[in-house]
């Protein structure tokens, strides 16, 4: 077998040290491009064809920013403009996008027009943090190499997939579920 030189010997054995975190980028840039490819999937209609997206972006336009005068009707629920009176996917996803379209009005004066690509990217950046959570989970729970096969699974799951293009609660669900189960299993450890 050839001898390898000290520069090929340097690479090879920085290979070796950040293999899990080369693949594990891999693992991400192929979620992403899965995710991302076709976000735009509706596109030439008025309004999204999906029903879950399209209800929780009715509701977001519903509810208006609260002024100064209106701020002692904000805690009362009959009158408050931040009442959806709407609560079949809970509030979160109604006043995150309206959060978000209201940043972007305050940056630029046109704002977001287009609010369904915004929640699909909230919704690929939750699969995406359920995804780096599942890694840093298993790497503790059973080692690196399962960590990376349940990533490259989830990765490649058809239904993460397909929830990360349109915006409805899914993929915030799953997020927050395994984002618990981390939590949990620090506090569990922690207290041994």
């Amino acid at each position: 077998m050839p001898k390898l030189s000290e520069n090929q010997d340097s690479i090879l054995s920085l290979f070796h040290k950040y293999f899990y975190t080369i693949v594990l980028l891999v693992i991400i840039a192929l979620a992403l491009s899965v995710r991302l490819y076709g976000i735009n999937w509706d596109n030439g209609i008025a309004f999204t064809p999906h029903p879950d997206e399209r209800a929780i972006l009715f509701k977001v336009a519903e509810i208006s920013p609260v002024k100064a005068s209106e701020f002692t009707s904000l805690f009362n629920g009959d009158e408050s403009p931040w009442n959806p009176r709407w609560f079949a996917y809970g509030s979160l996803p109604i006043y995150l996008i309206k959060g978000i379209e209201s940043i972007s009005e305050a940056i630029s004066s046109p704002g977001i027009q287009d609010l369904r690509i915004t929640g699909r990217l909230v919704s690929t950046i939750a699969d995406i943090v359920t995804l780096l959570t599942i890694y840093i989970l298993g790497a503790r729970l059973y080692g690196r190499k399962v960590a990376l096969i349940a990533c490259g699974f989830i990765a490649l799951a058809v239904l993460h997939i397909q929830l990360s293009h349109f915006f409805a609660v899914d993929t915030l669900q799953a997020m927050f579920a395994a984002v618990t189960i981390f939590f949990y299993t620090e506090w569990r450890n922690s207290a041994d």
